[in-house]
């Protein structure tokens, strides 16, 4: 398994509704907003994955033969 990459310094800007709900999250789990972020983010591109696999299969299986 190849080692984690250094994380890399982003600048992103939140809506104050949201900057607020993730410190909040972030406080009541014992990590950091950095790590909540992340999360987030790996969980959406495994959801746009599989979507694209759905994607793939639909239009495999609607193909003439």
């Amino acid at each position: 398994m190849a080692a984690a990459a250094k994380p890399r310094p982003t600048t992103v800007y939140l809506d104050p509704e949201l900057a607020r709900a993730i410190k909040i999250k972030a406080a009541m789990t014992e990590r950091s907003v950095s790590q909540l972020i992340n999360e987030a983010l790996r969980a959406q591109r495994r959801l746009d994955e599989a979507e694209a696999v759905v994607t793939v299969v639909r239009v495999a299986a609607t193909a003439p033969s």
